[in-house]
């Protein structure tokens, strides 16, 4: 087996994992009545640590605006 089709193996390997991880976490944000990227948020934030809302926004590999948006629906939500 040459180098190129075991990294292919690998990387469709890691592929199949990031999927079910995904999925699973869309039914468990569904389930607390999140979107995803409030649940990404939350997954990341550690508990009594401030994080800025820079870092969340490249987190999230979107704009600030998103980023606030995403944060100030969480915070609505309690």
């Amino acid at each position: 087996m040459t180098i190129e089709v075991l990294q292919e193996n690998l990387y469709w390997g890691l592929m199949q994992v990031a999927l079910r991880g995904k999925h699973s976490l869309l039914r468990l944000a569904e389930k607390h009545d999140l979107t995803l990227m409030q649940m990404v948020t939350l997954c990341s934030i550690e508990t009594g640590e401030p994080m800025r809302m820079s870092a969340i926004s490249e987190l999230l590999s979107c704009d600030a605006s998103t980023g606030t948006g995403v944060v100030d629906r969480l915070l609505g939500q309690g």
